[in-house]
């Protein structure tokens, strides 16, 4: 797990390790992790079958047959390679799959608790490196000039986006908080005797929960609390009006926050912005909504015109889906997520570490899914790479 462990390392780092152009640092060494692992595994020693990695096959090589078919139709001189480029990317991440499975069938209570501190970690290093970026650069406006939105007052780490950066810091809040709802219910002997790594796992959610909120992004707001609301319920319904109460006085408490929330309401310009990507999406979607347009060939296709805030692509990951992988596409994707969140609901009847893991994967689909309504959260690769821990 220590190559796991880099590429994690590399998340952290995010944009600040972006090599031009090219992508992530993270989309290098995922090639470099996936040949080591195989080349270093017990070749004696089969890959344990998964489910998920079966339909996750199938619905790769469905995308990328629905991609070569569509390459004739891209417009855009150098689109057929960059768009196959965009496919192997999505390959790459998703093979993760095959040594984590690995890994966690050799030693699963020691993988399931790793797999747990690098969300945790991941989440809190992030929220510090945020907190400080709020106190050095809180005016982004000079980031301007390199492509990037000049937010202001916004946490944004090392992301460099509020939105996508919400978006993790809720997931991992959400898979944080299971853990520590589940051994405060189940584990008192345990409580009693580590008092100390507990408080340090509530200190650390307490972190990522105020960097969360510090990031002012609606919908990563929205979705923590859709996560929030399914973790407490599943686990105790006491808790649920506990952080409920706490959360409000958080919102009561800053201004800029209350504005955030009514502008949502009321439905502001960036709001509208996004209201007008969903109906653009589906009038395209509607021009081929059996195959799409091909994976990821958003970009290259001259169907969206210039000047709209969302030509490069989609204000929604499922949208996004269907609109480039059709409705067979998508429908592949939803019986993946389905697959999930029913091992997960059988984890839930065992021991507390796969309880917490089954309680944090119901609720952080919840939360991805109700996130990637409002940016293509669930393709973004900073993302994707822990999203994967939900399909184990």
């Amino acid at each position: 797990m220590f190559g796991y462990w880099v590429l994690i390392i590399s998340v952290i780092t995010g944009q600040i390790t972006r090599i031009g152009d090219f992508g992530v640092l993270t989309d290098f060494l995922i090639p470099v992790y996936l040949g080591f692992w195989w080349f270093t595994r017990d070749k004696h020693k089969s890959i344990p079958y998964s489910s998920t990695v079966f339909l996750v096959v199938i619905w790769l090589f469905y995308l990328l047959g629905n991609l070569l078919i569509n390459l004739n139709f891209i417009p855009a001189v150098g689109g057929e390679l960059g768009s196959i480029l965009y496919w192997v990317r999505l390959a790459a991440y998703m093979s993760l799959l095959l040594p984590l499975i690995d890994y966690r069938s050799q030693n699963p209570e020691r993988v399931d608790n790793q797999l747990w501190y690098m969300v945790f970690i991941s989440g809190v290093i992030l929220s510090i490196l945020g907190f400080v970026q709020l106190i050095l650069f809180p005016d982004f406006s000079f980031m301007a000039q390199y492509g990037w939105d000049p937010h202001q007052g916004r946490l944004l780490s090392t992301w460099y986006d509020p939105n996508f950066l919400g978006g993790f810091l809720g997931l991992a809040a959400v898979i944080i908080l299971s853990r520590i709802l589940v051994f405060l219910r189940e584990n008192k002997v345990w409580r009693e005797k580590n008092i100390i790594l507990l408080s340090s796992w509530i200190i650390g959610l307490g972190i990522v929960v105020g960097a969360l909120m510090l990031t002012y992004s609606r919908s990563a707001l929205l979705a923590f609390l859709i996560g929030v609301t399914i973790v407490t319920i599943l686990i105790s319904r006491r808790t649920f009006v506990l952080v409920m109460i706490i959360l409000s006085l958080i919102v009561i408490s800053n201004p800029r926050l209350q504005t955030r929330i009514q502008g949502a309401i009321q439905v502001d310009v960036t709001a509208s912005l996004r209201i007008q990507s969903w109906l653009q999406t589906l009038d395209d979607i509607d021009k081929n909504p059996i195959w799409g347009i091909g994976y990821n060939t958003i970009k290259y296709q001259t169907i969206v015109p210039s000047e709209l805030n969302s030509a490069s692509g989609r204000d929604s990951s499922l949208l996004t889906l269907w609109l480039t992988g059709g409705i067979i596409g998508l429908g592949l994707f939803i019986i993946i997520i389905f697959n999930s969140i029913i091992k997960a609901w059988q984890k839930l009847s065992k021991s507390s570490l796969e309880r917490t893991w089954g309680v944090a994967i119901i609720g952080g689909w919840a939360l991805i899914l109700v996130h990637s309504m409002f940016v293509n959260s669930i393709f973004f690769p900073h993302i994707l790479i822990f999203i994967l821990f939900l399909l184990l």
